[in-house]
Parts: C-alpha cells; structure tokens; sequence
C-alpha cells in the first residue's frame, strides 16, 4: 500500500499531460513531428524516451511538459536547454549534453543513468513549487556536472538517495533556495562510497537562509581531488552537515555565517578554513594525516566566530609542520562573549607542535603529544565592556611537551577546573596586561608538574597568577625548579603547592610583584625576594624571604620552618603574623 501510494505521488505531475514517444521513424530531430508518437511535446504534453536507434538530437531549446528517459533510450541537448514543466524522470537511461541544461519543476527519479558531456541540471528554478522529489542514485557522471537545487521555505530535494553515484568530472551541488538539500542519504552499497573524481564543491547560496546536509543515515563519500564547502547566506541558522567521508586532497570550508560541521572524515591534505562573517565550525570524530596541514589564509583572517574539535587526532611525527591556528587579532573584544572561540573536546591525539591562539580557549580531556602554546588575546591595557564570560578549562588533559598558557586576554583563565592536567614536561604560564583577570591554575584538581614551572606577568600589569584557588594542590617533582622570569604590580598566589626534593634551591624574585603562601610545603631551599608578602599554613626548608615594597603584610602564620628561616624587612613597612610560626631543626 506504501508502494503504491508512493508511486502515486510522484506520478501525479504527469496527471492533465497527455504523452508522446520517441519513435525516430524520420529522423534524430526533435522537432519533427513523425519522429513522435503524438507530435512534437509542448508545454502541455510529456516527452517519454525508450529504447531506440535513431535517438532524438536537440537543435535548439525545447520546452516539454513532461521528460522521462528509459529503458535504454538515448537524449542529446547539446548545448541547448530542455525546459520541463512537470516531471523529469530517468531510469536506465543516457543523456549527452555539451553544456547543456535540463531546467525541471521536479523529478520522479533519476536512477541507473548514464550522463556524458559537461550537464547543468536546474530543479525549480522558479522557486515555486513545495514538492521537488529526488534522484535515486547509482548514477555516472561522466563530465563535468552541476545541480542547482531552488528547495522552497520547507522542502527538501535529494540526490544520491539509497545508492551510490560516481561523478568523474568536476561537479558543483549548489542549493539555492532555503529549503533542504541532502546528498548521499542512506548509502546500501555494501559501504562504498560515493566518489568524486575530480574537484567538487557543496554550496548554500540563497540569500537568506539555507541547509545542505550530506551522507545521512549511513552515506559516506570520498573526494578524489579538492573538495569545497561554501556558504554564501546571510543566517546563523543556515548550515552545512556532513556525516561520513574521506578527502584524499585539499579541503576547504568558505562560510559566511553558516553553522559548518564536518564529521566522521579522513583528511590526507591540507584542511582550509575561511570564516568571514561569525560563524561556528565544528569539526568532530575526524583524523588528519600527517601531510593535512590546518590553514587559515591570512587574506580571510578568521576575526569572529566559534572553532570546536573534538573526538578527533592530528597525526605527526618529529618532522611533522607545526599546526599555526591564528584566530582573532588585536582588536578589542565585543561586549558579554569573545570575538573567537576554540574549544578542544576529547582530542584524542595531537601528535604535532601546537600554536593555538584565540579570545577564548578551552581544553578537556585531550593529549598534547608535542610542544604547544595556547594564547588567550586581546587589547593590552583595554578593560572589556561587559561580562566576557570566563574562560574555563574542566581539565583531564595531557601534555607530553612543553606547555605555554599566555593569557592577554581582559579575563580570568581557569585551567584543570574539574579534573586532573597531566603536565610531562616543562610548563610556563603568563599573564598579560589587562584591567582585570587572572590566570588560576590547578583550580581544583590535584595536578603533578614533572618538569619546571616559569611564571611572568607583564612589567605594567597589576593582574596575577593564582595557583589552588579552590581546593586544587600541586605537586612539583624533585629535581625541578619554579621560577619567576619578570612579575608586575600583581599577586602570586601559591595555595596547596607542594615542591618535591630538599637539593634543588628555588628562587623567587617577584620585582614589583606580590607572593602570597598558603598551605604550601617546599622542601628545598627556598628564596623569596617580593615587594609585599604574605605566608600562612606552609612549610619550608631554609627558607629566606625579603619584602622591598611599603605596606603593612599580614601573614597568617601557622607555618613551620625547617633548619633556618630568614626573614628580612627592607622597606618602610611592615610583616606581621596573626598566629605563632614554628621552628624545628629536623630536616
């Protein structure tokens, strides 16, 4: 009964047309009226192409109100264009163009076809109708092809329904409309993909709004040469979803305000993102090669929008080209939320150097294989207008190379939030010179540092580094050192911070800064030199500690000085402590 009424439904544009045939009995032009069964086809009347001999030859535009080609008959536009008022319907059959067009309403089915030459294949151009069909698939494009799709405010249109096509020339599959156009739906090959051959390119061109959705329900392509995604439409509600495929060369997404997601894909080439006007591109359960390199042109320099990864590895070895993902620029931020935002979710592997810069930065539960960089940005000395929102990173991450947190951004930075950083290698963080903010790290995980620890905030900033805010402790592996390279006017704060080892002297030179000790424990010798100090529930190891700067310091106390402790007062104010420190000579 499903079947029936199916069938029914797409049969109906051809219901108020009677139908001509083919017969050739004259001769291949279409405009003779013995080579019909029924005269020439009109606007009024179906052209229907079977099996023939002398197969119809085109010599100029033609117009038909029906246009079936099957069963192993034979069309040839040439360069001219069949206008089709109703249903354009192929089953078995072949069509040769020269760069022709076939301009229909609609189609029943296109499937089992043939296409030879360079074909342009227009659906509802006039953008009138709410039923545009689809194409079935198993399909050959032997040439260059383009599908221009005008789907209406709530219609769809598919191509590659159920089966696969193979497309050997260069193909465009454009929607223009602002309906749905869906490639590649429920793919029952036995998994194989539907190839193209040559370079291709996916389009959302209306100018409001627009969806393309591609390999649905099991779909998948593969890319033998470029692949291009474009978005042209001027919605943040529009899209371009891709489910399943594999690029075997360059890619590129060129979006104007378009949600772009891309999942499920293999790049073996370089990866090019063109973000223009704000949108948001997820990129999910994907892997690059080592030769796919991630580049974002400095002609379209990626100043608005969201980046999110996830699920996902960047393969490389030693030799492997740096990853340089650039977004953002120096401008100021706009108000409530950053201009760029990158978000790195269950990033299973980057095997590669990492330069990574944006207003706002967030890792969770990734492995950084190589030395990286994330930098936070902004406008140096600029307060924000307006809650930014802060930037905060759950944890359960881990860097296995160098590891550089840059904050310059006018915001507070939280890093290892919820979980657990494993940090292998040696860590730097740095805070720039905002009105306000911080960077706050191991905020409350217990995190390990198995390498040094430098610290620096700009020369002029009154902003600080904050370590164990809330709740979280860190521990410094024996044989390493924490160290200060240059400190401003702002705080160091050192809570629950644990450094292992008594034969590694620290050294801690804040300059202009300030230091700040709370249930901390250093079991090397340790010497502080800071303009304001403030010390409470730590235990040290021959420990010195000088204050330069005026001001009245209150110190907690309850601290516990192992062998000798030096506390010298080189300014006009003063250190006090509100509960008694302890002194033992055990080590």
């Amino acid at each position: 009964m499903k079947k029936i009424i199916f069938y029914f439904l797409f049969l109906l544009p051809f219901l108020g047309y009677s139908q001509t045939y083919w017969t050739g009995a004259v001769d291949t032009d279409w405009n003779t009226a013995g080579n019909w069964s029924a005269g020439v086809p009109n606007s009024s009347t179906a052209a229907v192409v079977a099996s023939c001999s002398t197969c119809p030859i085109l010599t100029s535009n033609v117009v038909t109100g029906g246009l079936t080609v099957e069963g192993g008959g034979n069309l040839n536009i040439g360069t001219y264009t069949v206008t089709v008022y109703g249903l354009y319907w192929m089953n078995w059959g072949n069509l040769t163009s020269n760069g022709g067009v076939i301009d229909a309403n609609r189609t029943g089915n296109v499937q089992n076809s043939q296409f030879y030459g360079n074909l342009t294949l227009r659906i509802n151009s006039a953008g009138t109708n709410n039923y545009l069909g689809g194409m079935g698939g198993n399909n050959t494009y032997h040439n260059d092809f383009t599908l221009e799709a005008h789907t209406g405010d709530w219609t769809t249109f598919e191509i590659g329904r159920g089966f696969v096509d193979t497309y050997k020339g260069k193909t465009i599959i454009s929607n223009v409309g602002k309906g749905w156009l869906v490639v590649v739906d429920a793919n029952n090959s036995y998994n194989s993909p539907t190839v193209f051959e040559d370079d291709v390119e996916f389009r959302n061109v209306h100018a409001d709004e627009g969806h393309l959705q591609i390999c649905l329900n099991g779909g998948k392509i593969q890319c033998l040469k470029k692949a291009r995604f474009f978005d042209n439409t001027n919605s943040f509600n529009s899209y371009i979803w891709l489910g399943n495929a594999q690029f075997d060369d360059e890619t590129e997404v060129d979006t104007r305000k378009a949600h772009i997601s891309l999942g499920g894909c293999l790049y073996k080439e370089d990866f090019i993102l063109k973000n223009r006007e704000g949108a948001l591109v997820e990129l999910s359960w994907s892997n690059f090669e080592e030769a796919a390199d991630f580049v974002i042109p400095p002609s379209v320099p990626f100043l608005y929008g969201d980046l999110r990864m996830s699920y996902s590895s960047f393969y490389g070895s030693a030799s492997s080209t740096p990853l340089n993902i650039q977004l953002g620029s120096t401008s100021s931020p706009t108000s409530y939320r950053p201009n760029t935002l990158v978000k790195l979710f269950y990033m299973w592997s980057i095997n590669r150097e990492l330069n990574l810069q944006a207003d706002y930065i967030q890792y969770q539960n990734s492995t950084f294989h190589k030395n990286t960089t994330l930098k936070r940005i902004g406008v140096t000395g600029t307060t924000p207008s307006g809650y930014i929102g802060g930037g905060v990173c759950p944890g359960y991450s881990r860097f296995e190379g160098t590891i550089k947190f840059d904050n310059e951004f006018g915001d507070h930075w939280v890093l290892g939030a919820y979980g657990t950083d494993v940090f292998k290698s040696d860590a730097e963080f740095i805070e720039g010179n905002n009105s306000w903010g911080a960077l706050r790290a191991s905020y409350s995980s217990s995190t390990t540092y198995e390498g040094n620890i430098r610290m620096s905030t700009h020369p002029a900033s009154y902003n600080g580094i904050v370590w164990g805010e809330n709740g979280g402790t860190s521990t410094l592996v024996s044989g390493k050192t924490v160290s200060i390279d240059q400190f401003g006017y702002g705080l160091l704060t050192l809570a629950r911070f644990t450094q292992l080892g008594a034969t590694t002297p620290q050294t801690i030179n804040m300059g202009t800064g300030a230091v700040q000790f709370y249930e901390s424990n250093f079991g090397s010798p340790l010497q502080v030199t800071t303009s304001r100090i403030g010390i409470g529930k730590s235990t040290f190891f021959n420990a010195s500690f000088t204050k330069t700067g005026s001001g009245a310091d209150g110190c907690e106390g309850q601290n516990i000085f192992k062998k000798k402790v030096h506390i010298k007062n080189q300014s006009t104010g003063s250190i006090v402590f509100y509960s008694q420190n302890s002194k033992v000579d055990a080590p």
